[in-house]
């Protein structure tokens, strides 16, 4: 039976949204990448589709909020990692300790590249003020702590450097990340010029980025 009793204390809300997306992001990744429905999350939580939607308006709010969690769990991975080198100014430090999260857990980039797209078309307002709210945070955090690991930059630039830095990550991963049709294709043909290797290009990619503030 799925689970009715309201939860009242703040930590019991935020222990059933957690729980919420842990049960979203179990189906996204069983499915493929699909969107699954309010009732098949609720289902999979174990709680009555209704609190869902005290919850999330929406399915897209959902895996919207799944992605929001990842985001912060990717700049903590980085602001951890960033304090511990001793020598932030080598490009390839700077490259894995902004890759470590991703290639780890690949499913923050596959709801990025539906972000734009898919997730944010079918949100309320408050959810997408939320977002830029936390957003604008997690840049805050983590300029500072680039700045402070590298003198020549400012905190404005270390966030600029970021969201680059996220912007090539969603743009790589777009075009290596074919549909399946595309990916039968090319493997029927010789379509080595335009098969991406996400990490390969990647790490080419932000090294050049990198390379110029270090």
């Amino acid at each position: 039976m799925p689970a009715t009793t309201r939860a009242r204390q703040d930590w019991q809300k935020e222990e059933r949204a957690q729980a919420i997306l842990n049960a979203a992001e179990a189906l996204f990744e069983e499915t493929g990448g699909h969107l699954s429905a309010v009732s098949e999350v609720a289902k999979r939580a174990n709680i009555a589709k209704g609190t869902v939607y005290l919850y999330y308006e929406t399915k897209e709010e959902i895996y919207f909020a799944l992605l929001q969690r990842h985001m912060a769990n990717w700049v903590g991975s980085v602001m951890h990692a960033l304090q511990a080198t001793r020598d932030a100014r080598d490009v390839e430090t700077l490259t894995d300790i902004f890759l470590a999260y991703i290639l780890e857990r690949p499913v923050m980039m596959e709801l990025a590249s539906l972000s734009h797209s898919v997730l944010e078309q079918n949100i309320s307002e408050e959810a997408a003020g939320r977002y830029m709210a936390g957003f604008a945070a997690l840049l805050d955090k983590v300029g500072s702590a680039i700045a402070d690991k590298l003198p020549s930059v400012t905190p404005q630039t270390g966030a600029d450097l970021c969201i680059q830095t996220y912007a090539l990550l969603i743009g790589l991963w777009q075009i290596s990340a074919s549909p399946d049709a595309c990916s039968h294709a090319m493997t029927s043909g010789d379509f080595k010029n335009i098969t991406v290797d996400f990490e390969r290009q990647v790490r080419t990619s932000l090294r050049a980025l990198w390379s110029g503030i270090t």
